[in-house]
């Protein structure tokens, strides 16, 4: 047996969790992990990075012979990437996007500069629906209350305007959905 081959076996075999074999050859062993470890490392839930496996966010570096994923810490860096970019209030597939882009080296800060502008623009205008229903409820609360008429329930809510399709106002202006 080779002397790396022994020295592999004898430093990885209290560390199962760091092996991975190609048949019955050691492929790799320092700095990868499964899906669990990646999980806690990363604070992400193990279906949520299977989820991001199944959205072509993330892909596993190999598994083991038993199948397990195994990951490189190049996953930890790609999570905590899409962690960010949804908390700038980017979807998965704009994410999937850019890390698509980079995995072409090519350059993504001026598709992110886009993408941010763009989400900068529905905050603005998110922000100035809010401000025209935040005035609509301030003047609901100043209305005067009025004996309830019969069949009414309350007055304050009957008199409040309904939007342009006829139904009440939402109480969410806009439904934005990101995928």
């Amino acid at each position: 047996m080779p002397v790396w081959r022994t020295f592999l076996t004898k430093v990885l075999e209290p560390l199962p969790e760091f092996r991975v074999y190609v048949g019955s050859e050691v492929l790799l062993g320092v700095g990868l992990m499964k899906i669990g470890a990646l999980a806690r490392m990363t604070g992400h839930t193990v279906e949520t990075i299977r989820y991001y496996e199944s959205r072509g966010l993330l892909e596993p570096d190999a598994r083991t012979a038993s199948g397990y994923r195994v990951f490189s810490p190049e996953a930890v860096h790609r999570l905590e990437f899409i962690k960010q970019a949804r908390h700038l209030g980017l979807s998965l597939d704009q994410a999937r996007e850019i890390l698509l882009t980079t995995s072409q080296e090519r350059p993504v800060c001026e598709q992110v500069r886009s993408l941010l502008q763009a989400r900068l623009t529905e905050v603005d205008t998110r922000l100035r629906e809010l401000e025209e229903f935040r005035g609509l409820l301030v003047g609901l609360l100043h209305r005067p209350e009025s004996p309830a008429d019969s069949g009414r329930v309350c007055s304050i809510i009957d008199s409040a305007p309904v939007s342009a399709t006829g139904g009440p106002a939402p109480a969410n202006p806009t439904s934005t959905q990101r995928k």
